[in-house]
């Protein structure tokens, strides 16, 4: 249905709940494709860098997930998920965490 409703009417926030369904269903490759999409259609759409870091994070691809993370926060300092998501991605890159 996500899918659908993404493709059918193309807006960051239909973006957002695709790439948050296939977040939950394990697909972080498509979540990436699909919060990269809501962050193309709306560049400062913070949430969108969050569930990349995000999904990045539960990839351990460190680098990625601190980029989104650090974008996500530039945008919105106050995005307290953000800043969770991109400590949790330079703890574990300063920890080399695989």
């Amino acid at each position: 249905l996500a899918e659908n409703t993404a493709k059918t009417h193309p807006t960051p926030e239909n973006y957002l709940n695709l790439s948050l369904v296939y977040y939950n269903e394990g697909r972080y490759l498509d979540c990436v494709h699909a919060a990269e999409e809501a962050a193309r259609l709306k560049p400062d759409y913070d949430p969108a860098y969050n569930n990349i870091c995000s999904a990045y994070n539960m990839l351990h691809d460190w680098d990625k997930a601190i980029a989104a993370g650090q974008k996500a926060v530039q945008l919105n300092p106050n995005n307290q998920q953000a800043k969770n998501n991109l400590q949790l991605s330079l703890d574990n890159k300063k920890a080399g965490t695989k």
